[in-house]
């Protein structure tokens, strides 16, 4: 397991708002006129999306999201 399979990543909302850091990390670097840092944030953007959300498998994770398996119902 590499990073990008580790459990926490596995509620899709998750992942979607590391993209969306990334992202605005992306316009803000563009709006305050620093392009370097703009493109260094879409590169990293780009990689999130490819990464966590176009081909994430979350069965990998090895995580049951049963949740009576981890006695949630018990509480």
């Amino acid at each position: 397991m590499d990073n990008s399979e580790h459990p926490f990543l596995n509620p899709p909302w998750r992942r979607v708002v590391l993209v969306a850091l990334c992202a605005l990390w992306m316009a803000t670097g563009f709006w305050a006129d620093s392009p370097g840092w703009g493109t260094i944030a879409l590169a990293f953007t780009g990689y999130a999306f490819w990464r966590f959300l176009y081909t994430y498998d979350s069965s990998k994770t090895g995580n049951d999201t049963d949740r009576s398996a981890i006695g949630a119902d018990d509480v």
